[in-house]
């Protein structure tokens, strides 16, 4: 009997170390403080708290950075297959190839090189042309448009196929050397290279009456694409992505659909880069309680794909890239916080779900240039988050290989004439 009394006074001094709501507000406003983030009435968080949305500044339009690519995460499930993959068909002649593209939108850099590695192992070191399709995505992203036009993709690739090109595809090559080796492949030391003067988009294809080889590049699924863009937070994946599902359905008309007020966002583009126009920058803005719900939305949608969120989102202590080594002090973290980060020149954000008794969507909102301090803000406010559910349910989960690296890059298509 004594035994019992104890344990239950045991329990009920562990629950009353839980901290409130007003509690963990009260330690967000003062962590602003002693971390100097900013004026109070520029920061928001929020949280799930028995069934109900508990924070401050809940309802205020933030700029968000690239928690944004949980919206288009979610923007992509609802709109697209996440099993689809990208197929990039390459037609060759004795001095000419021809691109069809196939809307993949993690056709960047290093793609464009393993694709010259590949055709410098078939002999093929110059074209006298080069022609490509409207489907090859081959812009940079850093540009801060969101309009993909033919011509940004027919400079690009001329940078790249161009006879000056040498000290461009160096640098890059070193650097996707690096990446490799931390997804434990070993690229060739030579750089691979291609030449061609003539680049031109052909809207149809002009090999198709002579003699050629074609070869396909298939991409991984679209789901495993998306977690890549979350573990990098890749702002090239994410606006192409984000501009497939809008020829399906508008973002803010999904919205609608699902009864989220429009007044609580403006989203201009799927990565989160702000857009520069004429009249001046424009950023993604979005309340806590609007991305809140978005994320309370995106479990049940994923499962439609028989996907869960670590399919697609970043798994603390476990996965690399940009959550990597966050909540280092919160050891119940690991393998219990999905999330996404996000930062601007003059925003830190991050957002994901706490995996406890109850699935718990968090979002924190700092606007400031103390990035570093508020990631330690961040750190701090999702182990409170924590303490106040008591503990994590970390899932069984195993790092996921997504390398582009491994295997052949192309496959030949036997063709008959």
């Amino acid at each position: 009997m004594k035994k019992t009394i104890y344990l239950l006074s045991l329990v009920m001094s562990l629950k009353a170390l839980a901290l409130s709501p007003n509690a963990i507000t009260s330690s967000f406003k003062s962590l602003n403080s002693k971390y100097a983030i900013g004026p109070l009435n520029q920061q928001s968080f929020c949280y799930i708290q028995n069934q109900s949305v508990e924070g401050y500044r809940t309802s205020s339009l933030q700029k968000i950075a690239s928690v944004t690519k949980l919206l288009t995460t979610y923007f992509a499930s609802e709109t697209l297959d996440l099993s689809k993959t990208y197929k990039t068909k390459i037609y060759l002649t004795k001095d000419s190839m021809h691109i069809e593209g196939g809307g993949d939108p993690y056709f960047d850099a290093e793609k464009l090189l393993l694709l010259f590695e590949s055709l410098n192992k078939l002999g093929y070191k110059v074209f006298k042309k080069v022609t490509f399709d409207k489907n090859l995505i081959f812009y940079k992203i850093d540009d801060r448009q969101v309009d993909v036009t033919i011509e940004k993709t027919r400079t690009r690739l001329s940078e790249y196929l161009g006879v000056n090109n040498l000290k461009i595809l160096n640098y890059k090559w070193k650097e996707f050397q690096i990446l490799a080796l931390r997804e434990g492949v070993r690229l060739s030391y030579k750089v691979p290279r291609i030449l061609s003067t003539n680049v031109q988009y052909e809207a149809e294809n002009p090999l198709l009456n002579e003699s050629y080889s074609m070869y396909v590049h298939e991409s991984k699924p679209l789901y495993k694409i998306l977690k890549v863009m979350n573990l990098e937070s890749n702002n090239l994946i994410a606006q192409n992505v984000y501009s497939e599902a809008s020829l399906v359905k508008s973002f803010p008309d999904l919205m609608l659909d699902k009864g989220v007020e429009e007044e609580s966002f403006k989203i201009y583009s799927g990565s989160g880069l702000p857009v520069m126009t004429s009249p001046g920058r424009l950023d993604n803005l979005a309340t806590c309680q609007m991305i809140l719900r978005v994320i309370s939305f995106l479990p049940e949608s994923l499962r439609r794909h028989d996907l869960e969120l670590s399919d697609v989102m970043a798994v603390a202590g476990k996965d690399s890239g940009t959550l990597a080594g966050r909540f280092s002090f919160t050891p119940e973290a690991s393998g219990a916080v999905l999330a996404k980060t996000g930062t601007l020149r003059d925003t830190s954000s991050l957002a994901g779900v706490i995996l406890a008794r109850d699935l718990v969507p968090f979002v924190i909102l700092n606007n400031t240039t103390q990035t570093d301090n508020a990631r330690k803000l961040q750190d701090i406010m999702v182990s409170k988050i924590i303490q106040d559910y008591d503990g994590t349910t970390p899932i069984d989960y195993t790092k996921m290989n997504h390398s582009i690296w491994e295997g052949e890059f192309l496959k030949h298509i036997p063709m008959s004439f």
